[in-house]
């Protein structure tokens, strides 16, 4: 996860102060480094796997069972999901002292 934070103070009377800050957040989703993750994809009724894990499909698996690779199914590679990158949340408090 990283994040950032920046503030500033403006003191408008002599009891009277305002803090205003701004917070930026960015966690990216989990993924696994072999791949053992899955989704499912409802408009195509098959589970879908990033491509590093179409080989970590047990050969046991139903055959009558769709799997799809990330790239097939149009998700991201290898996370699954897709994140929001631009998440920015104001602060604003004030002091009457």
């Amino acid at each position: 996860m990283w994040n950032m934070y920046v503030q500033d103070q403006w003191k408008i009377t002599s009891r009277l102060t305002a803090s205003y800050g701004l917070r930026y957040e960015l966690q990216g989703p989990y993924y696994d480094n072999l791949g053992r993750i899955y989704s499912y994809d409802p408009k195509n009724s098959a589970f879908v796997v990033p491509d590093k894990g179409i080989s970590q499909v047990s050969p046991l698996f139903p055959k009558n069972v769709k799997i799809e690779t990330a790239t097939q199914a149009g998700y991201p590679n290898p996370a699954l999901v897709r994140y929001p990158k631009r998440t920015s949340i104001p602060a604003l408090d004030w002091l009457i002292s």
